[in-house]
């Protein structure tokens, strides 16, 4: 079975904001589905009812990260929020990451909430 490690982290980051009542729900998507196709790695829904689509990658450096942002909205340009994960940084301090996480959700969702 394939495993994306960022997407389980961001997977527990969002189930963590749930509990916390953060957000109201999100769907994950399956490997090659139609989600998965069209760049969406989640759906996140906000406690207000807007929808958030997310594409999630492996953190590997700026210069690397700025290469597979560009890939990423040539591909797939409506899907506007993308979160690069630490994977290496999560295994020593994955309280950390899940933070920036958190943080970088709730700044997408008042992005696509003043948008609407």
């Amino acid at each position: 079975m394939w495993v994306n490690l960022a997407e389980e982290i961001v997977e527990k980051a969002l189930m963590l904001m749930k509990k916390g009542g953060k957000l109201s729900g999100f769907q994950h998507s399956k490997k090659n589905d139609k989600m998965d196709a069209a760049g969406i790695d989640f759906l996140v829904f906000s406690n207000n009812g807007s929808r958030m689509d997310m594409q999630v990658k492996t953190y590997s450096n700026e210069s690397h990260n700025k290469q597979k942002l560009k890939e990423h909205f040539r591909k797939h340009p409506d899907v506007k929020f993308v979160i690069f994960v630490k994977v290496d940084l999560y295994r020593h301090q994955p309280e950390k990451v899940l933070k920036y996480i958190q943080r970088e959700v709730e700044s997408f969702l008042k992005t696509v909430q003043s948008r609407q």
